[in-house]
């Protein structure tokens, strides 16, 4: 081999190392969504600024974020728990932007104490999630839902996987992926299927 082709070799080996995103697995998905949980329901800080986007953190500063998580956990009453997650259902991975990312479904049961539910809020959660998913047991005041969530799992700047939330309006990621980013990535999803897994 002479040195402009060892020359080459190397700098597509490094080109792709660098460039490419890790394909997941539905194994990795599934353990990454439910690590999310865990650390909502333990009250992780340092598990919320790991997943939040890179380009978010440097505009709002790590510390200052530090401390809003902080606050927001200290000052949690009638804390809801979740379950790990069922019914998963993946699209394959695709690109936005030059940026990577997996939409996924799936549902997750919920369970909080809520002492001072009435009959239209209990209504209210009828409606939103459908009766057959939502009891509440008016002697422990317990409210379980099983709700159906839609994320991201985004490859961020950082080289790590960042989940977000999923939905109609999700704008504010142009600010952090790029211009059109999220309407990319709504065109996308529109056209793309579940993989059967």
């Amino acid at each position: 081999m002479t040195l402009k082709t060892k020359a080459l070799t190397f700098f597509f080996l490094i080109f792709t190392l660098t460039s490419c995103s890790p394909k997941l697995t539905f194994t990795d998905i599934e353990k990454r969504i439910n690590e999310d949980y865990t650390a909502f329901n333990d009250g992780n800080v340092e598990y919320e600024l790991k997943n939040t986007p890179k380009e978010y953190i440097k505009e709002y500063g790590a510390n200052g974020l530090k401390e809003k998580f902080h606050r927001i956990y200290e000052n949690r009453t009638n804390q809801p728990y979740f379950s790990d997650i069922g019914e998963l259902r993946i699209q394959d991975r695709s690109k936005c932007n030059s940026t990577y990312y997996y939409k996924v479904k799936y549902t997750v049961d919920k369970v909080q104490m809520t002492p001072y539910l009435d009959s239209i809020a209990l209504k209210f959660n009828e409606n939103e999630h459908g009766k057959e998913n939502v009891d509440f047991n008016s002697n422990s005041k317990l409210l379980q839902i099983r709700q159906k969530k839609e994320k991201l799992l985004v490859y961020d700047k950082d080289k790590n996987w960042k989940l977000l939330n999923y939905n109609s309006n999700m704008q504010y990621l142009n600010r952090y992926f790029g211009k059109e980013f999220s309407e990319c990535i709504q065109l996308k999803v529109k056209n793309s299927n579940y993989i059967t897994y």
